[in-house]
């Protein structure tokens, strides 16, 4: 897991930003698509799993 990708999704999370907010932001701008894809898998991940799970991953590695 990459906490810092996971970080991004999750500060897009709790401020409200949309998928595509995520997707075209600045925080991925110069992210790798690889690195895209991921982020933006962990930030469906939270949004099924709610942020006390992404914060617990966070802690957790």
């Amino acid at each position: 897991m990459n906490k810092e990708l996971l970080r991004i999704a999750l500060k897009y999370i709790e401020k409200g930003y949309t998928y595509e907010d995520l997707k075209w932001g600045d925080d991925l701008y110069d992210a790798s698509e690889e690195d895209k894809e991921t982020c933006l898998s962990y930030y469906e991940d939270i949004q099924e799993e709610g942020c006390k799970w992404a914060r617990k991953q966070l802690k957790n590695e």
